[in-house]
């Protein structure tokens, strides 16, 4: 977004979007709105880039290896939540997530069989056997 003052054009575009009236019909918090879309672009994007690049010098002016601490810190995070709640138990944590996804992926294959053979997934665990059997 470029910055500086906004154009006329700008302020009636976004005040159409937003209000469905032109700029100068606009209440004076709806212009301030208006104005505060281009601001809070600007901000937006300024503020990432700023993060960023403190984000570089605190890690030798490597951003990846910032990203990357920033990554490990969650997962660490998730690990000692996932022991609290299984009692100190990590292990727990990691085989019911395991569990839950083979539920998950384990139904989902199921219903794709019943897809594959017009709603009839017995047919598919069939067709399965068969074919394990053949080779």
């Amino acid at each position: 977004m470029e910055r500086g003052p906004m154009s006329q054009d700008q302020k009636e575009q976004i005040a159409q979007d937003r209000y469905g009236k032109g700029y100068e019909e606009l209440g004076t918090n709806e212009k301030k709105a208006v104005g505060g879309v281009k601001g809070g672009q600007i901000g937006g994007e300024l503020g990432g880039q700023a993060r960023k690049e403190q984000m570089a010098n605190e890690h030798g002016g490597d951003v990846h290896a910032a990203y990357a601490e920033m990554g490990s810190k969650g997962g660490e995070t998730r690990k000692d939540q996932m022991a609290e709640e299984h009692g100190g138990d990590v292990s727990a944590g990691y085989s019911e997530m395991g569990h839950q996804g083979g539920e998950k992926g384990g139904n989902a294959r199921k219903e794709q069989m019943a897809a594959e053979h017009g709603g009839d997934a017995s047919a598919g665990y069939s067709e399965m056997g068969q074919k394990g059997g053949q080779a």
